[in-house]
């Protein structure tokens, strides 16, 4: 059983964008401070994944609209009720999570919106309307199939609901799980084994740079660096980490080559200066 995903706060919906259309935190945020502007979306500058209970009955009222916009009046959503997966006043600080708002655009209107500006719309849209549809169900078989000393697993699915992902449906660049074939106990099998040599980290893109500036401090050793980094929530705020990195780049420190964020030498030369 899979819940739908939790609403957008800044950094999730950077890291969203970066993923579906590599934009960048900047872009990203500049065109939702656009859609903030023109009414379509709620405050972007925000670090929170939840919204009160105001803003829920707010959605629940304007459900129906938001539907009929994105074509999915057929689909069922019952779930009405507050979810503390995403409806809690005590994790709500300054601003909620990022919603529609009531103004809903005009499909001339929504056409003159940028590309990056649309996709974004659709997307807090969509897993807005997502929270309120039952959750992904499915069977799942795992079996284990073992050679000489190792044991080798696989997984296959069966969706039983749809639910969410009528709505939202989430792309994984992981393997989908195949159906497995009819297996008995103790079956024989055979197996063909193949050596793979450990691949190096992926670079960063500013999608998952700006989740690892949030989360900064949780992998350090250092425990005072630690400290610090907990008690401030990360590297920079919500705000903030957008202008953070087009810094980096525009003084050369970094550099953006097909969505992935190299060091340049001016960088590992800063690097190795704040390090001594």
């Amino acid at each position: 059983r899979l819940h739908s995903p939790r609403l957008f706060s800044l950094s999730s919906l950077q890291t969203k964008m970066n993923q579906l259309m590599k934009a960048s935190a900047k872009a990203t945020l500049d065109a939702a401070q656009g859609l903030y502007e023109s009414k379509f979306l709620s405050y972007p500058r925000t670090d929170s994944f939840y919204i009160t209970e105001n803003e829920h009955q707010y959605l629940v009222k304007h459900l129906q609209n938001y539907k009929k916009f994105l074509g999915i009046e057929e689909v069922q959503t019952t779930e009405i009720r507050a979810k503390k997966r995403y409806v809690d006043a005590k994790k709500v600080q300054e601003h909620h999570a990022i919603i529609p708002t009531k103004t809903i655009p005009t499909p001339a209107r929504f056409a003159k919106l940028s590309k990056l500006q649309q996709a974004i719309y659709l997307q807090v849209l969509r897993t807005t309307v997502a929270m309120f549809a039952a959750d992904y169900i499915y069977e799942e078989t795992t079996v284990m199939t073992g050679v000489q000393q190792l044991k080798l697993k696989s997984i296959g699915k069966i969706p039983l609901q749809q639910g969410w992902q009528e709505i939202l449906r989430i792309k994984s660049k992981k393997k989908e799980a195949q159906t497995l074939p009819p297996i008995v106990e103790n079956e024989e099998a055979e197996v063909e084994l193949k050596s793979m040599e450990k691949e190096a980290p992926k670079a960063y893109t500013e999608g998952t740079l700006i989740t690892a500036m949030k989360t900064a401090g949780k992998t350090l050793d250092n425990d005072e660096a630690q400290e610090i980094l907990k008690e401030v929530e990360g590297i920079g705020t919500e705000a903030t980490r957008a202008n953070i990195i087009e810094n980096l780049k525009q003084k050369h420190y970094i550099e953006v080559n097909k969505n992935e964020i190299i060091v340049t030498p001016k960088g590992i030369t800063l690097c190795k200066a704040v390090a001594n």
